[in-house]
């Protein structure tokens, strides 16, 4: 084997060592909430992925990489608001470059529960399903915002700057007002049966796509 062969076979082994170091360095953790003693949820991420998805269960449970040790995710309870954030980004192989880029937020909500949501991500995306809205703030600078078979009781605003919109209901509301602001919008919905209600759906996506189903 020449020299050549050599060097690239060592960062091979290299590379796919560090690989294996990033699939068994971190572990996927818990943390459970009493819904008694939740107000609100606050949800902060950069790049970030948060899912937040409907339970039978009467807690909130919060799931992510090494919850709440070392540079993991972080979740803690501050005057009746759950407030969550991700964990300190690591300088990974080659000068930032790593392969743990799909580091993600889970936060099981009791069914439904009317807590009010603010969740606000740059890149990352955000998904909520099978949730109530209740009176939530959705924020994305870069990322997709899924809205899956949500129910809307109260005024909500979801908006990302420049990624895209997918919205179905568990069942089609009948007092809600739907406003809409995308680059292009996708609609299998008579949007008409949306102008008049006591409550209001705000969604912009200005440079995305807002599909709704």
């Amino acid at each position: 084997m020449n020299k050549k062969m050599l060097i690239i076979s060592g960062i091979l082994m290299i590379v796919a060592g560090f690989f294996v170091w990033n699939q068994v360095s971190s572990s996927q953790e818990n943390d459970i909430f009493n819904l008694s003693e939740v107000e609100m949820i606050s949800i902060d991420t950069e790049e970030w992925d948060v899912n937040l998805v409907e339970t039978n269960s009467q807690q909130i449970k919060v799931s992510a990489e090494n919850l709440n040790h070392g540079d993991g995710a972080k979740a803690k309870l501050v005057d009746g608001t759950l407030k969550i954030q991700q964990g300190t980004s690591k300088n990974g192989l080659f000068g930032g470059f790593s392969f743990k880029n799909n580091s993600q937020l889970t936060v099981e909500i009791p069914v439904n529960n009317y807590k009010n949501y603010q969740v606000t991500t740059q890149s990352g995306d955000i998904s909520l399903n099978r949730v109530n809205l209740a009176k939530s703030k959705i924020e994305s600078s870069t990322g997709d915002i899924y809205l899956n078979k949500i129910s809307a009781h109260e005024n909500a605003s979801i908006e990302t700057k420049n990624g895209d919109i997918d919205l179905s209901f568990k069942t089609k509301p009948t007092d809600l007002k739907l406003k809409t602001s995308a680059e292009f919008l996708d609609t299998e919905q008579d949007l008409n049966d949306f102008n008049s209600g006591k409550q209001q759906l705000d969604l912009r996506c200005p440079d995305g796509t807002m599909t709704i189903y």
